[in-house]
């Protein structure tokens, strides 16, 4: 006896049916059952099977989700019209191959007993090629619902509180429209909504728009070969802004580099405070960028005297502080912006230098002259740049001087002067130094950066008379 087989899969539209051979007739559809109480008493179903529980046997229960195929012949298999179905999918297959590998679509010439008819819009497919002995076949039948056409989409919901945008949702059409996408129309303008976002889903965030102008919003369901269904019914409200930005964090400056101090912080994704129809709240929607403050002290007001960078320079984390002097300590506090200009706190303070391995220009020009007789007043101009001419922070000066030597003598050799003092924030010094009749002193002066970099010695000089 060959078996004919038909599958069913776990999806709710696809049944497997088996012919075993005759059965007794004992009732008008010969499955055995009374037709007094059989649940499909036109086709033969001794299982009685009713997936959906409505006293119609799933082979006659053309609304129950599944398709249930039988054989009217060893030659015929059928199966029931469900309804919305406009045509159907047909595979036949190896049963074998079908519990090895699971597979309910066999291609065509992959095995003798693997066909495929596609797109028939009969519930209904002859097959006379019988399997070979020892082989079973099976039978699956795939119903495809026509899409219909794309309904009115609901009105949109819509959520203001961030800066010069709306976040968009609505309702999904039903499925079986097979909706591709959705084209959100907006304008400020109800009889002319002359702006729009395709989107596949809902929500959409819709930036770039004016703030505190009323805006009118619908949504348009897309299908595909270029339907469209009917624009809702318009929903208006007038943009705001209620959040503000939280403070930046993770700061860090470099303390390492020449002529510049490179900064980084992480991104702000949130706000400080959410908005509770967001579903991504406190998400930041609106980010601007940030702005960037520096000064000499650590515990410094971040006001616009002290920005060097704002948002139209940085919409993304980041900085590199070029307007540098070479080993002076710089502090900075970062905040951010959103598009409407409201402003985070500032972070934490945070400093950062920017080095230098080269030797600062030597102090010139320098003079020294006698206050007294026994005083002799040094002073000179401020070293601002190395032998580079990158600026340059000096904070120390080392001012060297020979013993007390005949005049007659000339001018030093450079290892007849010493260290006599360290200068700090002042461009003079005065030295009390005895000196006998015919007497006199030689005085050099030296840079000393903030990176401990030291100058070549200035020119000698002696003082002039008082």
């Amino acid at each position: 006896m060959i078996n004919r087989r038909a599958s069913r899969c776990a999806c709710p539209w696809l049944l497997i049916a088996m012919l075993s051979g005759p059965v007794l007739a004992q009732d008008s559809d010969g499955d055995g059952i009374a037709d007094v109480l059989d649940n499909c008493p036109a086709l033969s179903n001794p299982t009685q099977s009713d997936i959906d529980l409505d006293a119609e046997g799933d082979l006659c229960d053309a609304n129950d989700g599944r398709i249930s195929i039988y054989f009217d012949a060893p030659e015929l298999a059928r199966w029931q019209a469900e309804s919305g179905h406009g045509s159907w999918n047909t595979y036949r297959g190896d049963l074998g191959v079908l519990k090895s590998a699971g597979d309910y679509t066999q291609e065509p010439g992959s095995n003798p007993l693997a066909r495929q008819d596609l797109g028939h819009v009969d519930p209904w497919i002859e097959d006379t090629d019988d399997p070979l002995p020892g082989s079973v076949a099976f039978f699956v039948s795939v119903g495809i619902v026509e899409p219909g056409p794309i309904s009115r989409a609901t009105p949109p919901f819509l959520t203001e509180g961030h800066c010069a945008g709306l976040l968009v949702s609505w309702l999904p059409n039903p499925p079986q429209e097979e909706v591709t996408s959705y084209r959100v129309l907006f304008g400020t303008d109800p009889d002319y909504l002359g702006s729009f976002v395709e989107v596949p889903v809902s929500p959409v965030y819709v930036d770039s728009l004016v703030h505190e102008i009323a805006y009118f919003v619908s949504v348009q369901a897309v299908g595909g070969a270029g339907s469209y269904g009917e624009p809702s019914e318009e929903v208006s409200v007038v943009t705001e802004n209620a959040t503000r930005p939280d403070s930046p964090e993770g700061v860090l400056a470099s303390d390492d580099l020449n002529g510049r101090v490179e900064l980084a912080w992480n991104a702000v994704t949130e706000n400080e405070i959410g908005l509770p129809d967001d579903p991504q709240s406190p998400l930041l929607r609106d980010l601007a960028g940030y702005r960037v403050y520096r000064d000499t002290h650590a515990g410094f007001v971040p006001d616009a005297s002290a920005r060097i960078a704002d948002e139209y320079q940085l919409p993304g984390p980041g900085h590199i502080d070029t307007e540098t002097v070479n080993c002076r300590s710089y502090y900075y506090r970062v905040t951010a912006v959103d598009r409407c200009g409201t402003e985070s706190a500032p972070s934490v303070a945070f400093v950062g230098t920017a080095q230098s391995s080269v030797a600062p220009r030597a102090p010139s020009p320098l003079s020294a002259s006698f206050d007294t007789a026994n005083t002799i007043r040094l002073e000179w101009a401020e070293v601002e740049s190395d032998e580079n001419d990158d600026p340059v922070l000096i904070d120390t000066y080392r001012v060297l001087r020979t013993h007390p030597r005949p005049i007659a003598a000339g001018p030093p050799h450079v290892s007849e002067f010493y260290s006599l003092a360290l200068v700090q924030g002042v461009l003079q010094f005065v030295d009390v130094v005895s000196l006998a009749g015919g007497e006199t002193v030689f005085y050099r002066l030296q840079s000393l950066d903030a990176c401990v970099n030291e100058s070549e010695l200035s020119s000698a000089i002696q003082p002039t008379a008082p």
